[in-house]
Formats: C-alpha cells, sequence, structure tokens
C-alpha cells in the first residue's frame, strides 16, 4: 500500500529514506522526508510522517512534524514507545541554541498521530555540524538519541525524558570522517547498543547496561571493513 498520501508533482520533487516504528499495542507511524509537504514547509525538504492503528489502517492523512520551515529538515529516524513514537532528524535551523549549522531536533507524536508538544532541540554540543539522527526509547517516557558531531569526529548520545535531558552531550565514541550511528534497546528498554562505521578500522559498537549510562560500560570493534557488500552501502566486516 502507498504511505504519502500528497503526490509528487514534477521530477524534483520526492518522498524518500522512510523509517517505520511500532508501538505497544501495534500501532505504528511511517515517517519520510520530504519536499512536498502538506504543512507549512514550502522550503526544501521537510519531515512528514502518517499514523497507522493496529490492524494496518491509516489514521489519518500524511502530516508534517517540524515545525521550522528554513531550508532542510531531513535525516530522520523514529521510536515507537507506549504513549506513542519520538521523531529526531538533522535540521538547518535550531528551536534552541544551536545557530552554527545544522543540529538535531526532535518532537514527540501520539499513537493516533498527534503532534505532542513543540519540537526541540537534542544536541547542547552546538560547533559545527550535527548531523545522522538515531533514536531508541529507553524505559518508557525516557529515549536516547544519538549522532555525528562532524567537526570533532565524535559520535554522541543525550538521554531524556519527555523533552528534558537528562544525560547531556556524551561522547559514546570516535570516528573518522562524518558517518551515521544506530542505536537500538532491547525489548524492555533496560539495555543500549550504539553501532558506527569507524572509518576504514571496522564497526565500532558500544553496549550501555542496566541505568541509562550510569551501567557498565563495553566497548568492541568487529573485525575490518572489507569494502561494501551491497549497493544500499552496508559494510562487510571481515574476519
Amino acid at each position: 500500500f502507498q504511505v504519502n498520501t500528497v503526490q509528487a508533482g514534477d521530477l524534483y520533487r520526492h518522498e524518500t529514506r522512510p523509517r517505520v516504528a511500532g508501538a505497544l499495542f501495534g500501532e505504528f507511524l511511517v515517517v519520510w522526508e520530504s519536499n512536498n509537504s502538506p504543512g507549512t514547509d514550502s522550503s526544501y525538504l521537510s519531515v512528514q510522517a502518517r499514523a497507522y492503528d493496529q490492524s494496518g489502517d491509516p489514521v489519518d492523512d500524511q502530516f508534517q512534524v517540524n515545525t521550522i520551515t528554513e531550508y532542510d529538515q531531513w535525516r530522520v529516524d523514529v521510536a515507537g514507545e507506549g504513549a506513542g513514537f519520538v521523531v529526531a532528524w538533522s535540521s538547518d535551523y535550531s528551536a534552541a541554541t544551536d545557530t552554527d549549522s545544522r543540529g538535531i531536533e526532535a518532537r514527540r507524536v501520539s499513537t493516533i498521530g498527534e503532534l505532542l508538544g513543540n519540537e526541540f532541540q537534542v544536541n547542547r554540543y552546538t560547533t559545527g555540524e550535527q548531523e545522522y539522527a538515531s533514536v531508541a526509547v529507553y524505559q518508557g517516557a525516557e529515549f536516547v538519541a544519538s549522532w555525528s558531531s562532524c567537526t570533532d569526529s565524535n559520535i554522541r548520545a543525550s538521554g531524556f525524558y519527555l523533552d528534558s535531558p537528562i544525560v547531556d552531550g556524551l561522547i559514546v565514541g570516535s570516528q573518522v570522517g562524518c558517518g551515521p550511528p544506530s542505536i537500538d534497546s532491547n525489548l524492555f528498554g533496560n539495555d543500549m547498543v550504539v553501532v558506527w562505521r569507524k572509518g576504514t578500522s571496522g564497526i565500532s559498537a558500544r553496549l550501555y547496561e542496566g541505568s541509562l549510562f550510569a551501567g557498565s560500560v563495553a566497548a568492541f570493534e568487529t573485525g575490518s571493513l572489507c569494502g561494501w557488500s551491497d549497493f544500499i552501502g552496508n559494510p562487510e566486516v571481515c574476519p
């Protein structure tokens, strides 16, 4: 079935980079970036979403998530929790203090597609570009967002309760260049793992066990990067 309800008008209009997450009782939210918004964003790319119920039926038409509309809102990710979803993305403008290049923004969405509260800034480290948001739910109303801090070549993460920071701008690890991390939690949201490509030296990961960023921390690397295993950019790891 087709998710987007706004049709592309020409070759320069597109719907791309979709992501999906499920909530506790089977509802799910599809998010993507678009330069063909049904809302107020007519400036380059925007963040779009559409909510579905437990039967897979759409709750309503697609809607715009971002409120900041200057230039690009893109590279979106989504995570589900009991009461709804958290959507995070890279933004050329900030809802708060990040006036230096791109920052990471987020917003909560209910299971029926209602926007909960305002868009808010995730990153507090604001030097240079903050790119490639990845988000995971941690114990209900808490969530963790990880991203690539391109200027100092670090992977950073912040923990939130609703839209209030708990742990702010923790450096997870270093990288070569600027690439996307991925973060996920286990079924009960007690443990988390962040993975990222560390240049040509392999795939790095860091596991956080127990309390958010306060439990035991194990860092490991797996092999060395042999090349690209397929055309969509999944890295192949050598033994």
